[in-house]
């Protein structure tokens, strides 16, 4: 469970767990995903935060990186926005966020984007902002 204040409790992503305590790189990328979570929680209050990529389809290996995709309000460009979400973190695993507006996601959905519904489609939900349950992502 990733436990960030202000979150709902979401299951952690999957892994094969058989291989999960004989890994130490399996364990170093978890809790750098729960560490970066928690920074960008406190550090870009966003509202939600997914993870995907190899760590959410748990086909993680000793070099993945962390795949995130975030959903904020803002008035902040593209680039500018990713630039906030680097600042904040402080991880030793490489981190790719992507940041939409809770409109453009909704947007690119609807346009059925192949990367949009490929990122969709695996995403693992891990950080909500308390009031959002009833919003649909």
């Amino acid at each position: 469970m990733i436990g960030v204040q202000g979150s709902e409790p979401r299951s952690a992503p999957a892994t094969h767990s058989s291989q999960q305590t004989t890994q130490p790189w399996r364990l170093k990328l978890q809790e750098a995903l729960e560490k970066a979570v928690h920074q960008i929680v406190e550090g870009y209050d966003p509202e939600k935060i997914f993870v995907f990529g190899s760590m959410a389809r748990g086909d993680i290996h000793a070099h993945s990186d962390i795949d995130l995709l975030i959903v904020k309000e803002t008035g902040r460009k593209f680039l500018d926005r990713i630039s906030d979400v680097l600042t904040v973190i402080s991880v030793p695993v490489p981190v790719d966020p992507i940041v939409y507006t809770p409109d453009e996601l909704q947007r690119l959905q609807a346009e059925k984007r192949d990367f949009t519904e490929t990122v969709m489609r695996e995403a693992k939900l891990v950080y909500e902002r308390r009031g959002n349950q009833s919003e649909s992502s």
